[in-house]
């Protein structure tokens, strides 16, 4: 299939590669043997009578989709999930050869536009994931956090350096010292297991936290219904699915401002924001509202509202479904 479309077209994938500055022979290896690959996308492509793809990433599958629209005009279009360094080289031409593109969040769709100068404003929109409100729904009414406790806190998150549940373990510590009767149960398996493991003996939490590892969907909804706040200390997160399904199920929810996370959480409206790598912030945020069982409600409240407005996956699924069809038609 890559040898009839034609020596221009291969020498146009072939270009992508060559002109893609400062990465590894390695990687440009990676790159050329992706372009056989395309032609057999093509031709599944072609033997079903699927007009368009659209990749929900913008690294290795959305330079298939470009090699593929390169040999043959095969239609894509792209979602960008968090900074664009994070999804490898060649975004240029990724983007420019899109039909459109998605990003999750305005900060994200600002990025693209000031690192991509030549790619069109009006192609690129901004489409938020969503949460499967058929799911993430309470089967019993909230009941907020009364003193003197005990107090449940949950987060929800791979257990990864840059999720900061040092951070929010340490803030625990913090509210413990307070004799505050606070528990936590952090929800997710990965890399850092160990290290939180002894970060909890070592702070003497062993009692009140717990690792719960890796969890079922419906236990993660069990989880939520059960907890008075859900917190997470992430040092950057594009959106935070997790906070989405925390907010719908009417949790208030401590989360740190970073990212597009602003735009799902509004201080003090659905949830509070606190600074990334302060401990101390979120403990005092987390404190003041677990002795606040009427801002509880409020928040949570008010968090499931947004999130039933603008944050469902079928909303969103709805948008990237109309964008494709006004394309092809």
């Amino acid at each position: 299939m890559v040898l009839k479309a034609g020596p221009f077209r291969l020498y146009q994938c072939i270009k992508v590669v060559r002109q893609s500055p400062k990465i590894s022979i390695k990687m440009r290896l990676k790159m050329l043997m992706l372009i056989p690959v395309a032609g057999s996308l093509i031709q599944l492509a072609r033997k079903n009578r699927w007009k368009h793809y659209h990749a929900h990433s913008c690294a290795h599958s959305a330079l298939l989709l470009l090699y593929a629209r390169l040999l043959s005009d095969l239609s894509y279009s792209l979602t960008l999930h968090g900074p664009l360094s994070m999804y490898g080289p060649a975004q240029r031409d990724k983007w420019l050869h899109a039909d459109f593109g998605i990003t999750v969040t305005e900060k994200l769709r600002n990025e693209v536009l000031e690192s991509l100068p030549d790619v069109r404003e009006e192609s690129i929109f901004v489409v938020p994931m969503g949460v499967n409100l058929d799911v993430f729904i309470r089967r019993t009414e909230y009941v907020p956090p009364m003193p003197p406790g005990p107090f449940k806190i949950i987060t929800c998150g791979r257990l990864h350096f840059g999720k900061g549940h040092q951070d929010l373990i340490r803030a625990i510590a913090e509210l413990n010292e307070y004799n505050m009767d606070v528990y936590l149960k952090i929800m997710g398996d990965g890399s850092e297991h160990s290290a939180l493991e002894r970060l909890i003996n070592d702070l003497d939490l062993s009692e009140r936290v717990v690792l719960m590892g890796a969890v079922a969907e419906e236990t993660v909804r069990d989880e939520l219904e059960q907890a008075h706040v859900f917190a997470l200390a992430s040092h950057d997160e594009a959106i935070g699915v997790a906070i989405m399904e925390a907010m719908a199920m009417s949790l208030p929810v401590v989360v740190t401002d970073v990212g597009g996370v602003s735009e799902l959480v509004r201080d003090g409206r659905e949830g509070l924001l606190v600074k990334p790598h302060s401990p101390g912030d979120m403990a005092k945020a987390i404190g003041d509202l677990l002795m606040d069982s009427k801002r509880c409600c409020r928040l949570g409240k008010s968090g499931a509202k947004r999130v039933r407005q603008r944050f469902s996956s079928e909303r969103s699924a709805e948008l990237i479904y109309g964008q494709i069809v006004s394309g092809i038609q």
